[in-house]
């Protein structure tokens, strides 16, 4: 399959942007493949990039094996993990957490125990961007007579 970009997707769906497939089934589908992709990087601890997160601290690696809470970054009780949702509607399908520190996670920042690394989890990876197209050239194909 050709290479294709996020911006390649764009321009595709805005000029398909009428046609009969492109709905809030087609939507889901996507939002379902980005749902797995976005959970499979808590399992590989690593960026959509593939860029690995930053490790955790040692103080706080230690804080976290005292208590039973494991090594997983990003991962205490695995709410986190856990309330990753998505909504599709017929023209677009977003991911996220209702998690207040979602944020902090994805882009890092300052708290008051110190400085938090950003170790994003939330993006589109390469791969996914080939399987956005996948399945968009599949709806595509599956509309013609």
């Amino acid at each position: 399959m050709p290479s294709h970009s996020i911006h390649d997707i764009s321009r595709y769906l805005q000029q398909i942007g009428n046609a009969e497939f492109v709905n809030k089934t087609l939507f889901l589908a996507i939002g379902e493949a980005l749902l797995q992709s976005t959970d499979t990087r808590f399992d590989r601890q690593q960026a959509p990039d593939g860029t690995p997160w930053q490790p955790l601290s040692p103080k706080y690696a230690a804080y976290k094996r005292k208590r039973g809470y494991g090594s997983k970054i990003l991962k205490m009780r695995g709410h986190l993990r856990d309330t990753l949702t998505m909504q599709a509607t017929d023209a677009s399908v977003s991911i996220g957490s209702n998690r207040i520190y979602a944020v902090m996670h994805q882009y890092g920042g300052r708290t008051r125990f110190g400085q938090i690394p950003a170790r994003p989890y939330l993006g589109i990876s390469d791969e996914d961007e080939q399987a956005i197209m996948g399945t968009l050239q599949d709806a595509f194909e599956a509309m013609q007579p």
